[in-house]
């Protein structure tokens, strides 16, 4: 009976164990592997300090080495134990992950818990596709040229989050559509038609015969247009000079001052997102109408401009604008409405320079009116729609000082839908932003 009862005690004791913890190295106990209010959620990370206690050797080297017996003893639980102490290195290692042995943010935990917290951090540096974002982003001539170019001029870097010069001037980068703001400035503009087979329609570009040349068949064209904005964000004042040289297949060649224009621009919604503006500008009839230096009449426009922030870096915009003639041929002297839509981003930026590419299309409506045939005789042109489209890009030279901001943009024009308007149209500005 005492042996069986013996029996019982032994496998009692040898089958239960005691809560194990993890001791910090001042000996305060930092959490048990059996207690219950863990459930699955674990704390916060932390790392524990480098001067982790070491384990007790399995086996203790007596310390007497008088006797031969206990001295070969020594020498083989020696051996034991540095067996024991290569097996806790590499535990250790294990456990480190990317910390290097010795560091003072060196890891080790004892449970299974602790060393999936330990790890956490580690794991919140890869991904699945980390291997593959790698080679998608591995640096090409190109890249590597330009990061040498933006380095000198401090933006070499986008993931900084460290805004450029275009961030300031990408919401007035449209060279054709309007801007529902504009901050104050002096601009040359230079404009070169080819091809024009219409000059006549409408009286929009010159007036008809026999106040204008009337019919030809080709027109090539330079406008040069001096453009001043002066105001504040919420009214401008608009003013247009333009010199016209005319390069006529019918006509003869001739150079002079053409229409001037005067307007204004009134901001009525300003948004964080969202900005419309009205704008208003009247054509005075200053250039020589039978020349083809004008349309010999005044012209009133009126229309709203709109501005939508798509993100920090792109912005849409859009206009609706009807153009009305004043004292024209009743015959062939029609109202005309246009519509426009324009998009811009940022290409490249730094702290002294942008490039921000720009795509517009523009349409015009001729609601009634005429134009003069090779025969000189009147065709109408009711409801005939041109579509034109205007990828682009502007520079932006900086920094601003004393002599402000420089801008140069250029831009190709094309038509779309009507083979009797321009071939193509060459758009190219220079702009002092003060």
């Amino acid at each position: 009976m005492t042996k069986l009862l013996f029996i019982v005690l032994l496998i009692a004791q040898t089958s239960f164990e005691p809560p194990t913890e993890v001791i910090h190295a001042e000996g305060s106990v930092l959490r048990s592997d059996h207690d219950t209010s863990i459930n699955n959620e674990l704390p916060p990370p932390r790392r524990l300090p480098s001067a982790v206690p070491k384990p007790q050797s399995a086996f203790q080297v007596p310390t007497d080495s008088s006797n031969p017996n206990i001295a070969n003893s020594a020498i083989a639980t020696n051996a034991e134990n540095n067996a024991f102490d290569a097996n806790y290195q590499s535990e250790l290692f294990s456990l480190s992950g990317d910390f290097a042995a010795g560091s003072p943010d060196f890891p080790f935990s004892a449970s299974p818990a602790e060393q999936v917290e330990t790890s956490r951090p580690l794991a919140d540096y890869w991904t699945p596709w980390h291997r593959f974002h790698q080679l998608m982003h591995r640096p090409t001539f190109v890249t590597r040229w330009s990061d040498a170019m933006w380095k000198s001029v401090g933006r070499s870097d986008s993931v900084t989050c460290d805004y450029g010069i275009g961030h300031e001037r990408v919401m007035f980068a449209p060279s054709v559509v309007d801007t529902a703001t504009s901050t104050p400035n002096i601009g040359l503009r230079f404009q070169n038609d080819r091809g024009l087979r219409t000059p006549d329609r409408a009286g929009y570009y010159w007036g008809v015969a026999p106040e204008g040349p009337g019919f030809d068949s080709g027109v090539n064209a330079l406008d040069t247009t001096l453009r001043m904005e002066i105001g504040n964000k919420r009214i401008m004042a608009l003013t247009d000079f333009n010199l016209r040289s005319l390069d006529p297949e019918e006509a003869p060649n001739t150079t002079g001052i053409g229409d001037i224009m005067i307007g204004a621009k009134l901001l009525m919604l300003d948004g964080q997102k969202l900005q419309l503006a009205s704008v208003f500008r009247t054509y005075l009839p200053t250039g020589v109408a039978r020349r083809g230096l004008g349309t010999g009449h005044t012209s009133l426009e009126q229309g709203l401009v709109a501005r939508c922030c798509l993100s920090d870096r792109s912005y849409v915009f859009g206009e609706v604008k009807y153009w009305t003639p004043i004292g024209g041929d009743p015959d062939y002297s029609g109202d005309v409405l246009s519509t426009g839509l324009a998009f811009s981003t940022i290409g490249l930026e730094s702290d002294v320079f942008a490039l921000l590419p720009t795509l517009e299309f523009r349409t015009l409506t001729f609601l009634f009116g005429g134009r003069s045939d090779i025969g000189g005789n009147r065709q109408r042109v009711d409801g005939q729609t041109v579509l034109e489209c205007y990828p682009g890009a502007r520079l932006v030279l900086g920094p601003e000082g004393d002599l402000g901001l420089w801008e140069l943009n250029f831009a190709a024009g094309f038509t779309l839908a009507d083979d009797s308007w321009f071939d193509q149209r060459v758009l190219f500005g220079l702009r002092w932003n003060y």
